[in-house]
């Protein structure tokens, strides 16, 4: 079994930014699809990091998508 350090407290959106960031550094197939919560979710790392991999849209443009697919 893994053994994990604790390195303190962190808030869950911060440790999801974090590994998702650190997951793009180690993986070239992971694609982040975000729909305006970068600030939300700490993800604006990726985003700097390795831009190919990042793709953000709007909410309206994914309600559009999600109903185009309904049918």
């Amino acid at each position: 079994m893994k053994t994990y350090i604790d390195t303190g407290k962190k808030d869950t959106r911060s440790g999801f930014g974090a590994g998702l960031t650190e997951l793009g550094r180690t993986n070239p197939n992971v694609v982040a699809l975000c729909a305006d919560l970068v600030g939300s979710l700490k993800m604006q790392d990726l985003s700097k990091f390795k831009m190919y991999m990042w793709i953000t849209i709007s909410c309206a443009a994914i309600f559009l998508i999600v109903k185009y697919f309904e049918y």
